[in-house]
């Protein structure tokens, strides 16, 4: 479940406003969760918080992926006018930056644990 949690950081979902709106919150509370030992002293006990972040996480990808190879077609969303295109617009923006956010600490990390 770690793994399925941390590798559904690096993908966007993309089938209805709701799921884009989980996958959102779900990136920001552990990007909030997962920067704090950085910025603060602290034990593992914070863990225990990211811990049932990356299981929705983990569930939120597997869902998608489902969905993606049974054809299902994608949610009508309740777009009702200009305003509901640009938060769709925004929401996937904003999944973007968290992925290429969340690939760029990866190839930190790894460049400095091999460093």
């Amino acid at each position: 479940m770690f793994l399925l949690g941390a590798l559904s950081l690096l993908f966007q979902a993309r089938r209805s406003v709701e799921a884009r709106v989980l996958d959102v919150l779900t990136k920001v509370a552990l990007g909030g969760l997962l920067i704090q030992p950085f910025v603060h002293i602290a034990g593992g006990r914070y863990w225990t918080t990211a811990a049932p972040m990356l299981a929705v996480g983990a569930f939120s990808l597997l869902h998608e992926r489902a969905l993606v190879q049974e054809g299902t077609p994608r949610a009508p969303d309740a777009v009702a006018g200009a305003n509901d295109v640009a938060v769709e617009r925004w929401l996937g923006r904003f999944q973007v930056l968290l992925s290429a956010a969340t690939a760029v600490v990866v190839v930190v990390l790894i460049g400095a644990a091999i460093l």
